[in-house]
């Protein structure tokens, strides 16, 4: 089945990769198709995740 999806923000992102393990998926966004072709994430919240986690020192006793 071909599936067609809209928006690759946070719900049409996860919703796409669910769906295309059993389905052709489509996305359409207007803004982010340089980032989905470049195999980046399209998500701002999960950008921010990504900065604190590599920007923070875990091994200190802090």
């Amino acid at each position: 089945m071909q599936i067609t999806i809209e928006g690759t923000g946070s719900v049409g992102l996860s919703k796409t990769v669910l769906l295309a393990q059993h389905n052709d998926d489509i996305l359409l966004d207007i803004d982010k198709v340089a980032l989905i072709n470049q195999k980046k994430s399209t998500v701002v919240e999960l950008l921010d995740v990504k900065h604190k986690i590599y920007t923070r020192d875990l091994f200190s006793c802090d």
